[in-house]
């Protein structure tokens, strides 16, 4: 699904999230490190919202 899905959101954003991206799943990996599941749980969280939200208004803005 990734795989797939990536390119995709790529292309709706624009590349607009690129350092987003980067920094979201380095808090994630940062909690797994910490073995602190709650900090991991809420980044993953945070991180699959703003994407979301991006990729709908990227998409409402491209007429998708």
């Amino acid at each position: 699904m990734l795989k797939a899905s990536v390119p995709l959101f790529i292309d709706v954003t624009d590349k607009k999230l690129v350092e987003e991206t980067i920094r979201t799943h380095r808090d994630v990996a940062d909690a797994i490190a910490s073995r602190n599941p709650t900090a991991a749980h809420d980044a993953m969280y945070l991180h699959l919202v703003y994407n979301r939200n991006m990729i709908a208004e990227g998409a409402e803005a491209k007429g998708i």
